[in-house]
């Protein structure tokens, strides 16, 4: 029994850091991306790299990237699906915060396309990492809310598809925590990304 618990316990670290270890890659990735971009000011790298509260952040962020963006244009492209997706899959918020400003910066319909794939591509990995290597590590930390997820999951069984296009348009649970808990609550990963898509569009 202590050799099976030891052997779990083992298996937890492994996947925990092997998580960790994936996550610094993918931040050494952008930051190589980084240095592709051009110079900025003191003052500019200021409003870049606070973390937008406001509306007003949100628009000094897209005064300094459009004051840039027009020679750099494909850079900046890379760099808004790179973060964009490094977020989703991580669990990390800030999305949101780029969903708003990408018709600002690529116009309309560029900034929508750009959104749907970059959101669909990073809830997918972030089902992904947590379906294979982060299964234990997410009951560790939320083990109540998984339990109650689980708990309406089964309640809702018999339509399930039409639950999850409810908790994509609803604010009861945040878009983060459902694409953390969607593989170990057992949601199928076709009725995660329809219900993905359907939020998207809505």
């Amino acid at each position: 029994m202590k050799s099976r618990a030891k052997q779990a316990i083992s298996k937890e670290q492994r996947r925990t850091w092997i998580i960790i270890v994936l996550f610094a890659l993918c931040l050494i990735g952008f930051l190589f991306l980084l240095f592709s971009f051009p110079k900025f000011t003191a003052e500019e790298k200021t409003s870049l790299l606070r973390w937008p509260r406001t509306a007003k952040d949100l628009h000094e962020i897209y005064l300094v990237i459009s004051h840039y963006i027009h020679s750099r244009y494909f850079t900046f492209i890379c760099a808004f699906c790179y973060l964009y997706i490094f977020l989703q899959a991580f669990a990390i918020p800030g999305p949101i915060f780029l969903s708003v400003i990408s018709g600002a910066l690529f116009g309309g319909y560029l900034g929508f396309v750009l959104v749907c794939m970059c959101a669909t591509l990073g809830a997918s990995l972030c089902y992904l990492i947590s379906a294979v290597i982060g299964r234990d590590l997410v009951v560790k930390m939320f083990p109540g809310l998984i339990a109650k997820m689980n708990e309406r999951i089964e309640d809702n069984k018999e339509n399930l598809i039409y639950y999850m296009l409810f908790l994509r348009i609803s604010p009861l649970l945040p878009n983060w925590f459902i694409n953390v808990s969607a593989p170990i609550v057992g949601i199928p990963y076709l009725y995660f990304l329809f219900a993905t898509l359907f939020g998207i569009f809505t």
